[in-house]
């Protein structure tokens, strides 16, 4: 891939980079919370049990220059 949007005036910057994404959708379902026991999961724990499953060292402030990172 090739950019002159970077750095100095002129300059071609020649690299290979990654843009890849992911979407993850985490779709519930209504319960009355009288009958929700063992039914009933909050969307938010499930999302954060997700995210928790990558290392930490992998997202943007703490990875510099070219270290690749998640977001």
């Amino acid at each position: 891939a090739y950019t002159i949007d970077c750095c100095e005036l002129g300059e071609v910057v020649y690299e290979n980079f990654n843009a890849a994404a992911a979407e993850i959708r985490i779709e519930g379902v209504t319960a009355h919370p009288m009958s929700a026991k063992n039914v009933l999961i909050n969307p938010i724990r499930i999302a954060n049990d997700i995210i928790n499953r990558f290392d930490v060292q992998d997202t943007p402030e703490h990875t510099e220059g070219r270290e690749g990172y998640f977001w």
